[in-house]
């Protein structure tokens, strides 16, 4: 037979809620992190975005990261400005356009449908410095109608001009993220 002194309870109780209290912290703070993880797949890594540009419209528009240009109204935009002028859309410019031909396209579909189902993807994915990404990677200048491959001597020189202009006080310019 149990005896429990009457002074003994009210500790026990305490004791007990306390520790019911803290499982139930540690649960609802686990909860948040998986939600947090899961929202941050769905929208692209952490939720952070970039640009793409729409030629018909002629505007920039933020997507998420991860989104595959083209996308149904236009491309990958790399925008650039002095770090002190990021946040002046005026000052803003764009320093190339970048597209997917289909077959990196589809790969990265595929990859990101399955991720999203939350089954493995069981393809091959090359690396983005192979000459697959970077023969599939395609850029030009705003502007122009005809695609170059990232590896090509054209391409290679559309991705690096950017790198000689600058800013006021000859400051050199930043990749602008939205």
């Amino acid at each position: 037979m149990l005896v429990v002194c009457k002074d003994q309870l009210p500790w026990r109780f305490e004791r007990s809620l306390k520790t019911s209290a803290a499982i139930l912290l540690i649960f609802v703070a686990a909860a948040i992190v998986v939600r947090q993880l899961h929202q941050a797949r769905r929208i692209g890594e952490g939720g952070a975005s970039v640009w793409f540009y729409d030629d018909a419209a002629r505007r920039l528009y933020a997507v998420p990261r991860d989104t595959v240009p083209p996308d149904k109204h236009g491309v990958r935009a790399i925008v650039v400005a002095a770090r002190s002028e990021e946040g002046d859309p005026d000052k803003r410019r764009i320093a190339y356009l970048e597209t997917c031909a289909p077959p990196l396209k589809d790969l990265l579909e595929a990859v990101h449908k399955a991720l999203a189902e939350g089954k493995p993807f069981h393809g091959v994915i090359p690396p983005r410095n192979s000459p697959f990404f970077l023969t599939n990677t395609l850029v030009r200048r705003p502007g122009e109608a005809a695609w170059r491959p990232s590896n090509s001597s054209e391409g290679r020189k559309i991705i690096g001009e950017w790198r000689s202009w600058r800013g006021p006080d000859d400051a050199p310019l930043v990749v602008c993220v939205p």
